[in-house]
């Protein structure tokens, strides 16, 4: 199922992919009883399919649920740079743009070497100061002026008469 998905995913058909995902995840057991030697073998096949759902739903304009997937991988495995960096995009695309510095602030402690979340954290702040600067009705200086303008000389003007 994982296989399907990442397929459908590939050629675009995130929708395909969710129900594929979704299902996969659902069929996962939750206890291990009897089958501890394959537990870490299903703990790492439901991040996977928690991780790509969560790619899966960002994609469809899912945010919030994009966020919930990623929190999900999160709660069973704290350290996951690959959850973190979900969840950031999903709260960027999403306009929740504090918090995806939060996530991605959180994803440099862990790999502090990372160049593509440096850009990334670059762009989210780039974003963030211009929705700051849209939301506060501030415009740039000349943005009200009208495109024909008056002359002092209205012989030097079009609409000078």
């Amino acid at each position: 199922m994982l296989d399907d998905g990442n397929t459908l995913y590939r050629r675009e058909k995130y929708d395909d992919a969710s129900h594929r995902y979704q299902y996969a995840v659902r069929r996962v057991p939750e206890i291990f009883t009897g089958m501890e030697e394959t537990k870490d073998t299903f703990y790492q096949l439901k991040v996977h399919l928690l991780l790509n759902l969560s790619r899966c739903r960002r994609k469809q304009g899912h945010f919030l649920e994009a966020v919930n997937k990623a929190t999900e991988v999160l709660t069973l495995k704290p350290d996951c740079l690959d959850a973190l960096h979900a969840r950031a995009r999903a709260h960027r695309e999403s306009g929740n743009f504090r918090d995806a510095v939060q996530d991605l602030n959180e994803a440099l402690k862990l790999s502090p070497q990372n160049r593509d979340l440096y850009r990334l954290i670059l762009k989210v702040k780039e974003e963030m100061s211009k929705t700051k600067f849209n939301n506060n009705n501030d415009q740039p200086i000349g943005a009200n002026i009208d495109d024909k303008i008056q002359f002092v000389d209205d012989s030097a003007s079009e609409l000078g008469k």
